[in-house]
């Protein structure tokens, strides 16, 4: 979410939650600065950082960081991104109720 406010300037970024039988969903989306496409497969290079970033404070170690997290409970990370379009993240974890009811826990 920080990195969604900082690359569209401060200006609104959306955070919708959900959950199915199996899945919880995080979603953020912004319409910032986005990522340029042929940049898109380094995005989780530590220290990368696209670009366009120039004008931005940063260290490039937050989606590598945020991906290493949410695959450590399961999850997956999927980042869409077009320059000049914004950027939308979607975090997917595995609903931890129904994995250990299968369990039987």
């Amino acid at each position: 979410m920080q990195n969604g406010c900082k690359y569209s300037n401060f200006q609104q970024v959306k955070v919708s939650l959900g959950a199915t039988d199996t899945d919880v969903y995080i979603i953020v989306k912004d319409h910032g600065i986005g990522i340029p496409g042929q940049e898109m497969n380094k995005i989780y290079d530590p220290f990368f950082r696209a670009s366009n970033t120039q004008n931005y404070e940063g260290y490039g170690i937050g989606l590598p960081l945020a991906r290493n997290i949410v695959r450590m409970h399961q999850g997956e990370l999927i980042v869409n991104s077009y320059e000049n379009q914004g950027t939308t993240v979607q975090l997917r974890f595995p609903n931890f109720y129904n994995a250990h009811a299968e369990e039987g826990i």
